[in-house]
């Protein structure tokens, strides 16, 4: 209970609790924490920088675990993901200066967090065997989560929809993700306290997933056609912008965040066929340089970028960065890429440590 309490105490300094409606399956006594370890993490505090000397400084984020992963770290250093020890991942949660298990909704089999807000509000997916007569090898349903109320509950469909991703959520309580009806994929936000809402298709593109939001309620992903070829696009005010080809003319391109600022990053296609990451906002596109097709690209209110997969994954003041170069290596870590960044330039991922992968935060040095 002390957990708890700690928890609502930096929220309500941050003013603000996710509210969830009454249900006879979230009773006390089936509100279950595991807390693997302390780390020196304050929700609310502000984004503190280490003075390690120039060099990036390495903390690793699950020592006991088999093997984690960090997907997203928030303005106050709050950071979501997975970890797993001999069974399967489980949505993890690294805040209120504790290690979390987020826990599996009754009768999933696995689960991870893919976006945390500035409040704390935590969106993810969990998944199960598909039964007979189901599609596919996997179920899988959008969850939300707060450390308010700390029961993990499936995102309510409405009757058209058979299954459900949540990618990302702002302040706000606005969740944006992905639902799979008997017509495809599509993208849906659904805010407090309001059912699902179908984000406006693009013409010709019948399919459509949703990857990010900002504080402004702007969505970022991409729609494509059945043959999986798509466009990145941005949903602002009840209107869909087509980011367009970006790169070349023609080719695919897709969106995966959107910061606070309007900048929109992602990956698109080259004349060449390579893929490039870019940065489009009204002041035109700016290319980032090379990218896998589906690299998780990320931005922060500072036109840092970083990318999923790349020997180079931090994108800054025109220019790529090894960022195994600045300290990680020294630590005895290799960082495989970077799946998140904060305003404050923190960043999360996975890297090996040891022989052994591990969710992972990156602080930069002190300015």
């Amino acid at each position: 209970m002390l957990l708890i309490q700690s928890c609502r105490h930096d929220l309500d300094r941050l003013g603000h609790h996710w509210s969830f409606p009454p249900s006879s399956a979230r009773r006390v006594g089936q509100i279950s924490y595991t807390v693997y370890r302390t780390v020196p993490f304050v929700v609310g505090a502000g984004p503190a920088r280490a003075d390690t000397g120039g060099s990036y400084r390495v903390v690793g984020l699950a020592p006991q675990a088999t093997s984690s992963a960090a997907l997203a770290i928030n303005a106050h250093g709050a950071v979501v993901g997975w970890s797993s020890g001999t069974g399967a991942p489980r949505a993890t949660a690294w805040l209120c200066r504790s290690t979390i298990d987020v826990g599996i909704p009754t009768g999933d089999a696995q689960s991870r967090a893919n976006g945390i807000s500035d409040l704390n509000k935590v969106v993810g997916n969990t998944s199960r065997p598909a039964r007979p007569g189901e599609q596919g090898e996997l179920v899988q349903h959008g969850f939300r989560w707060s450390p308010d109320y700390p029961v993990p509950e499936r995102i309510p469909n409405d009757l058209a929809t058979t299954q459900t991703t949540a990618a990302a959520v702002n302040a706000a309580g606005t969740i944006a993700g992905t639902a799979a009806t008997a017509a495809g994929f599509t993208a849906y936000q659904r805010k407090a306290g309001a059912a699902i809402d179908y984000l406006r298709p693009v013409t010709g593109l019948p399919n459509s997933d949703a990857e990010a939001i900002n504080a402004a309620g702007d969505i970022a992903g991409y729609a494509y056609d059945n043959s999986l070829v798509g466009r990145a696009v941005l949903w602002r005010d009840g209107a869909v912008v087509d980011v367009g080809s970006v790169v070349a003319p023609g080719r695919a391109s897709r969106a995966t965040d959107v910061s606070d600022t309007g900048d929109v990053v992602g990956t698109a296609e080259g004349a060449d066929g390579s893929f490039h990451g870019f940065l489009w906002s009204s002041a035109g596109v700016l290319d980032l340089g090379p990218a896998g097709q589906y690299d998780s690209v990320k931005v922060n209110d500072h036109r840092q970028v970083v990318f999923g997969s790349s020997d180079e994954p931090l994108w800054q003041s025109g220019a790529r960065v090894n960022l195994n170069a600045l300290g990680p290596a020294a630590q005895g870590w290799y960082l495989y890429g970077a799946s998140d960044i904060n305003d404050a330039g923190r960043i999360v991922g996975t890297g090996n440590h040891n022989g052994r992968n591990e969710a992972y935060l990156l602080v930069p040095p002190a300015s």
